[in-house]
């Protein structure tokens, strides 16, 4: 029972920090200017799913 308790814990503690790290990296990518979001390859409107997903492979 107390493993049990721990381990819903530890996945309750990571999903929190998971979710304060995508928050910060939407934060951090939508205060940068539009010619550096581009110079990164994504543009405003790819924000969100770009911290949520990833960035695909393709060549630049």
């Amino acid at each position: 029972m107390r493993r049990t308790w721990l381990i819903g814990l530890g996945t309750w503690l990571r999903r929190l920090i998971e979710a304060h790290r995508r928050r910060r990296d939407v934060a951090r990518l939508e205060s940068l200017p539009d010619h550096m979001l581009r110079d990164i390859g994504i543009s405003r409107s790819e924000i969100d799913r770009s911290v949520r997903e990833g960035r695909d492979n393709r060549a630049a």
